[in-house]
């Protein structure tokens, strides 16, 4: 089984923006299936999902639809405390870089590094699903950041040695089709 650490923004893309199921029935029962023969298991750290319902109010999208993916495919809740540790070590490593030293990722509380730090818990099976874009990479010793570039959570990911994906990725994986 892999574990899921799904992001706000990939959260809100499945159920609202890019693959809501009234659009893609097939595909929310491909993941029915993959949930029902424990292939995946979806988990969410509690400030993303947080993140995820404060999103869903200032956007105006229902709800319901979020709570109704939660108990449909039973996403685990884990509780920021349970990951305190990973949090740190994250944040401490990331303090060892001149151009992420700066970053929130490094020096405030954020869901981001709670997301990775959740996929952590679960070592080799543990996945982030992220709409974000790294241009770090495993690049990390000799990487040159321009002033305005944003460290993207893909490229923690390869720092710390946590897989990422984006859904479209996670769905060729599993040879989703549209037919």
């Amino acid at each position: 089984m892999i574990y899921l650490s799904l992001d706000t923004n990939a959260i809100l893309d499945l159920c609202f923006r890019v693959y809501p199921e009234q659009t893609f029935p097939k595909l929310w029962e491909m993941l029915d299936d993959l949930v029902l023969t424990t292939t995946i298991k979806f988990c969410v750290c509690s400030s993303v999902l947080d993140e995820t319902q404060s999103k869903c109010l200032s956007f105006e999208f229902d709800e319901t639809t979020l709570e109704d993916f939660l108990v449909r495919f039973k996403v685990n809740i884990i509780d920021r405390d349970e990951v305190g540790n990973n949090i740190l070590s994250i944040r401490t490593k990331l303090l060892t870089y001149p151009f992420s030293a700066t970053s929130p990722h490094a020096t405030k509380d954020e869901p981001d590094v709670d997301l990775i730090a959740t996929a952590q818990k679960y070592h080799t099976n543990g996945y982030v699903i992220t709409g974000e874009i790294g241009f770090i990479g495993h690049q990390w010793e000799t990487f040159n950041a321009r002033r305005n570039q944003r460290i993207k959570i893909p490229d923690i990911c390869a720092l710390i040695g946590v897989q990422s994906s984006s859904w479209l990725q996670l769905f060729q994986r599993y040879n989703f089709t549209l037919d």
